[in-house]
């Protein structure tokens, strides 16, 4: 079945990891990487979602094979490339401007019959040489020796300098003492708040330097709550959407904040029948109905739906919004850019007084990231010094700037953070030619530079999930949202799906 959703969203991914057992080799360790002798011979990556990897590959792989003759790159993308649709919404008010919407074909088995290949082959001591980690199991292949262990290729390359690129990116997606796929860009969410509806004393705490969890978010809105406004402008679920999107709304967002408190992936077991997550559940459902956020979204809305949303005039403030890091350049472009581009959110709201209050927290503290483009090498390759080669091209200022980058989260390497702003606030995305700039646009893209470098810096995990186990979640709680299921039931069913999943 078809669905129109908004470009920032991802389809969703289903995984089957039943075929993905062990029997993998150990990874072997870095090449000689020091070799003075010409790049030579032949790779192939491969990358299941083609709307971001195709075209950018693509260019690479051409760029590349015309400065190291004798080498050859084959670019496999398997997902089919969605057909593009935009319109022109006129009016005055937020939803003016250009709208682009991606029709995408959600076809899970695909995704599923593409992991299942990818596994058997490397189980079979083939595959591809280099694996994009758009719906592959990142720990599962790495605990099972698939992956190489790229920390170990950066040290010992001597033209690979870590210091010039987001380290703590880097640090974050480590595990098991091992860098085992390297994220090219990276996104997070921030909150942002109403600036007329928080007192003074309240908003002291906030700004780009802060860190906070929706719960944390939650405990000061209580205080301030009459009914006059929403706390937050997601609603309490969404049906539609890929696990990287807005599927599931709040309570997506407040099961990321909590997740391993219900699913221990390192000992693989569920704890879904201790009655916490049945009381999440109600709790979110209490609050819809007091006014804290909106009700439950269930099926995915048409393109007529969404460019009328688009083209009214929001006239609700809200308390609090969370919002992908790629709107955070909207934001500081508000007002100074003829023809804004409106992306995502579930809800219009008032946005004209929106203040930063921090980067987005899990329970715990920690500050998570996550990627459009990320790549490891198979160690199963036979060209591990090109893959790697090729990798690092990738990494490279010339592709980390391209204009066939999908320019949805920022580039890991430093240098390249202002060449994509620059895109951007000139109005390069919109018609206008990049690098002229009024004084007012270069003084608010100096602004956004440093508001995003005070939260990227705080940065320090990767929320490494297993994609089957999120669709069994959101499907059972689907059945709650539209009435179908208790929360007790939904948590019971869930402990023996999931449980049973783990044990095997």
């Amino acid at each position: 079945m078809k669905k129109l959703l908004a470009i920032i969203l991802s389809a969703a991914i289903a995984l089957s990891l039943a075929a993905c057992g062990g029997g993998g080799q150990s990874a072997s360790g870095p090449p000689e990487l020091a070799s003075d002798e010409p790049l030579t011979g032949e790779i192939t990556v491969s990358a299941f979602e083609s709307i971001f990897a195709q075209n950018f590959l693509l260019e690479a792989a051409a760029l590349f094979e015309e400065r190291h003759p004798g080498t050859k790159v084959n670019i496999e993308t398997f997902s089919a490339m969605p057909e593009m649709r935009t319109a022109r919404i006129e009016g005055g008010g937020q939803g003016r401007g250009q709208i682009s919407l991606v029709q995408i074909e959600d076809d899970p088995q695909a995704r599923t019959d593409y992991i299942n290949r990818i596994s058997a082959s490397l189980m079979g001591g083939g595959g591809p040489d280099i694996l994009a980690m758009d719906v592959l199991p990142i720990r599962h292949f790495a605990r099972s020796g698939f992956l190489e262990d790229l920390s170990a290729y950066m040290e010992a390359d001597s033209d690979f300098n870590r210091d010039d690129f987001r380290t703590n990116i880097f640090d974050a997606a480590q595990f098991d003492g091992g860098l085992w796929f390297v994220p090219l860009d990276y996104s997070f969410d921030i909150h942002v708040f109403d600036s007329t509806l928080i007192p003074a004393a309240q908003a002291a705490a906030f700004g780009p330097s802060n860190a906070f969890s929706l719960a944390g978010l939650m405990e000061i809105g209580e205080g301030l709550y009459d009914g006059s406004a929403p706390l937050f402008n997601q609603p309490e679920f969404i049906a539609f959407g890929g696990p990287a999107g807005r599927r599931g709304g709040m309570f997506r967002s407040l099961l990321r904040d909590d997740f391993e408190r219900f699913v221990d992936l390192e000992n693989r077991t569920a704890h879904f029948n201790d009655g916490r997550f049945a009381e999440l559940l109600t709790s979110i459902r209490e609050n819809a109905e007091r006014g804290l956020f909106p009700a439950a979204i269930g099926g995915a809305p048409d393109i007529e739906e969404i460019m009328q949303i688009r083209q009214e005039q929001p006239t609700e403030r809200v308390f609090f919004k969370t919002n992908p890091s790629m709107m955070l350049r909207m934001d500081f472009m508000c007002g100074l850019l003829e023809g804004r581009m409106m992306i995502g959110g579930e809800m219009g709201a008032i946005t004209d007084d929106d203040q930063i209050a921090g980067i987005a927290a899990d329970n715990a503290g920690n500050v998570p990231f996550n990627f459009t483009q990320g790549y490891a090498i198979n160690s199963n390759s036979q060209n591990k010094r090109l893959a790697w080669e090729f990798i690092k091209f990738l990494l490279s200022e010339e592709m980390q700037t391209s204009a066939a980058s999908p320019m949805v989260g920022t580039p890991i390497r430093l240098s390249a953070v202002q060449a994509q702003a620059e895109m951007f606030f000139s109005g390069g995305l919109l018609g206008g030619q990049p690098g002229q700039m009024t004084p007012e646009l270069e003084a608010a893209m100096h602004s956004y530079l440093e508001a995003h470098r005070q939260m990227a810096d705080q940065i320090n995990t990767f929320p490494f999930r297993d994609t089957v186990i999120d669709d069994m979640i959101t499907t059972e709680v689907a059945l709650f949202f539209d009435g179908t299921k208790s929360a007790e039931e939904v948590a019971t069913s869930l402990q023996s799906r999931v449980g049973l999943y783990l044990s095997e």
